[in-house]
């Protein structure tokens, strides 16, 4: 069983706006909280100098199975009604098991 990591991606344009400082206090620790169950480790969230993302987010889990659990639990409801309060920005979800590492 091979760890897993998804990257969360968040398109820029003239219309999106992100409210960083909400995605940063309340978003990510209630994630971090509801999937830690199903293996969530850690959590890095960048915020790219330019180009075509406004913010992108690298989930860590102990394994693909535990990202596949966490994205079909009863936690999922909340954490994607909760996107509307800092961003309108379209979601765009990357998962991948990890197969090399340094």
């Amino acid at each position: 069983m091979s760890c897993a990591t998804v990257t969360i991606l968040y398109p820029s344009g003239s219309d999106i706006h992100f409210d960083m400082s909400y995605y940063l206090s309340s978003h990510m620790p209630m994630l971090l909280k509801s999937w830690k169950s199903y293996g969530l480790t850690n959590y890095t969230v960048s915020k790219p100098a330019e180009g075509p993302y406004v913010c992108i987010c690298y989930l860590n889990f102990s394994s693909f199975e535990g990202f596949k659990n966490a994205s079909e639990g009863p936690e999922r409801k909340a954490i994607r009604e909760d996107v509307q309060n800092y961003t309108n920005s379209k979601v765009v979800l990357v998962p991948a098991e990890v197969v090399g590492s340094v």
